[in-house]
């Protein structure tokens, strides 16, 4: 659930909200902010087993033309000028799977596809049969440790064909939800 501040609740609920959204693409430090006049049009859904999103950009200026953003983490806010100023709630995570540049009606333009970790995870596949010993004492956070590729854990052969930056990013996300609060409790 996200918790929204007292001004932003305020002005989502006011006659009149001028809303804002922007999306923040991050890679290894980097950082590029894409606000209001830069989206075009935006295609975003949450839901319990799927977070996907489709961005249209403007890119006449030919921004996007040179730059590869996919594998790049793609943070989608959403948010209203309040009496504070501009003001924001971040979404889910995303991850950007397609990017390609096209011309419409005379606009440049690039299209981001993206996918959160429940889709993601659903087209991930082992590339052959795990199958642990009867003596192994390994614990399901043990596992998904080593699917996932988190640091500080041996990745399993069968899932090692997915290491990359968008791995270990999932791995820590998923680890951090699925583990209770330290406790070493794992709930998936």
């Amino acid at each position: 659930m996200r918790s929204l501040s007292e001004y932003l609740f305020s002005a989502q609920r006011s006659e009149s909200v001028r809303p804002l959204t922007v999306i923040r693409l991050i890679r290894d430090g980097e950082e590029v902010i894409l606000g209001t006049g830069m989206i075009l049009s935006l295609e975003h859904t949450e839901e319990t087993y799927s977070h996907r999103a489709k961005a249209v950009l403007d890119n006449s200026d030919g921004a996007f033309s040179d730059s590869d953003y996919r594998g790049w983490q793609a943070d989608i806010s959403y948010g209203a000028v309040t009496g504070c100023g501009e003001e924001y709630s971040a979404c889910a995570p995303l991850w950007i799977l397609n990017q390609e540049i096209l011309s419409s009606r005379g606009r440049l333009i690039c299209l981001l596809t993206m996918a959160g970790i429940p889709d993601m995870l659903a087209e991930d596949r082992a590339s052959c049969a795990y199958m642990p010993s009867d003596s192994d004492s390994k614990t399901v956070k043990d596992l998904v440790r080593e699917i996932m590729g988190d640091s500080g854990a041996t990745m399993l052969a069968c899932f090692d064909h997915c290491r990359s930056t968008m791995s270990s990013s999932i791995a820590r996300t998923l680890l951090w939800a699925a583990t209770a609060r330290g406790t070493g409790s794992v709930y998936i």
